[in-house]
């Protein structure tokens, strides 16, 4: 499993803009993903889909942030950068550039 850890990104878009730590953990063998955000709760996040090729890792994700719609996940690792976008639907791509913490 690559990415496993936690991450942290500074994103901007229409609907917030501030750091948010993603903890991408392993869950019985499972990619698990939550939002580490301690002003506000955070939902959970259901991984419907995921593959991994070589460095990269290409997710389908549902979340109350955005119900009724699946995001995609797309986030290539190098050591303790990653770089990638998450595609919103209304919204489109949000780009994502983060590092280890």
């Amino acid at each position: 499993m690559i990415g496993l850890g936690t991450w942290k990104f500074d994103l901007k878009t229409m609907i917030f803009t501030g750091e948010v730590r993603l903890e991408v953990f392993d869950n019985a063998g499972q990619y698990g993903l939550r939002i580490l955000q301690p002003a506000m709760e955070t939902p959970q996040i259901t991984v419907k889909e995921l593959k991994e090729t070589d460095d990269t890792v290409k997710a389908v994700i549902s979340t109350a942030l955005v119900p009724h719609a699946d995001l995609t996940l797309v986030a290539t690792f190098a050591g303790d950068r990653v770089e990638g976008y998450v595609k919103v639907p209304f919204i489109g791509k949000v780009p994502l550039k983060g590092e280890r913490v």
